[in-house]
């Protein structure tokens, strides 16, 4: 997991800066094609599971079940990467997937570390982050103790970052922070409810639009990488975490969406284009529609 930060401090309507966190998942679809089929796809059993679910009828063609069968009976991964390029890509899909998702949750615990702000953002937290209940089926239940699968640190420097997925367990089975929420001195809605249901959608699985294979950003990279190193970051991060398209076999939306909760502010000077996005602040209906084919709600 690759883990990095922008100040909001600076932030203004006039003069939009690319802010935010930026996650992103370093882990190869080989290594996840792996995972899952020594774990999930390990049995006849395991596939028909898959298979029946909305997510798995999608990405498991019949003539890749048929291959993932024969695999299951004698082992033989030749099978599989010698899988029809198409076919093999949307099993690259699904098993990115089941990497990050909390597939099999109903529910995930929820703890905010204690601190010395205004008391009530507890409850905002709370309220904003189940605006993702109806699309992943899961609920955030906000508990006052340790242990949780989600453990947020308050900060009022305007900085957000938070695990993907999965990812949290590495660090709340050892009682340590998996987001950062920086809302702590926000006294704007808008300022406090979008990083809120942002970094949630990090925590279940979602990555950033802004580098969906799927998008066409004509960036422009000198301004982009000169603005962006004022605030601290240099050229490999900002190429890593921004300008770079995420694989074509990480799942992201089927099209590009400039309206989702997961894209960063872009400011038209960062384009070639004069392209810009605005601060959304909801979830839009592709964000809502990815959400319910992941979870097969």
């Amino acid at each position: 997991m690759y883990v990095t930060y922008i100040n909001l401090n600076n932030f203004n309507e006039k003069s939009l800066v690319m802010c935010g966190i930026c996650c992103t998942i370093d882990k190869t679809p080989r290594t996840a094609l792996n995972e899952l089929l020594n774990n999930d796809l390990i049995s006849l059993e395991g596939l028909d599971k898959i298979n029946e679910t909305e997510l798995g009828s999608k990405l498991i063609p019949t003539e890749c079940y048929e291959v993932i069968k024969t695999y299951t009976k004698d082992k033989d991964q030749s099978r599989i990467f010698g899988m029809n390029p198409g076919n093999l890509k949307k099993l690259n899909e699904l098993a990115l997937i089941k990497s990050s998702m909390w597939l099999g949750y109903t529910e995930l615990k929820v703890h905010i570390l204690p601190h010395t702000f205004d008391p009530n953002i507890d409850k905002t937290i709370e309220v904003f982050s189940n605006e993702w209940v109806p699309y992943s089926g899961i609920k955030f239940v906000f508990v006052n103790a340790l242990p949780a699968d989600i453990i947020i640190q308050l900060n009022g420097n305007g900085i957000h970052s938070s695990q993907i997925g999965t990812d949290s367990i590495n660090f709340s089975s050892k009682n340590q922070p998996t987001m950062n929420l920086g809302i702590g001195g926000q006294t704007l809605q808008e300022f406090i409810r979008r990083p809120i249901i942002h970094e949630f959608g990090h925590a279940l699985g979602c990555m950033h639009e802004h580098q969906s294979p799927a998008g066409n950003i004509q960036w422009n990279e000198a301004v982009v990488i000169r603005t962006l190193k004022l605030q601290g970051w240099d050229e490999d991060k900002v190429r890593h975490n921004i300008l770079n398209k995420l694989s074509n076999t990480t799942i992201t939306n089927s099209a590009f969406d400039a309206k989702s909760i997961m894209i960063y502010p872009i400011p038209e000077d960062f384009t070639t284009n004069r392209f810009s996005v605005g601060w959304n602040t909801e979830l839009s209906d592709q964000d809502k529609a990815f959400m319910k084919l992941a979870y097969s709600v």
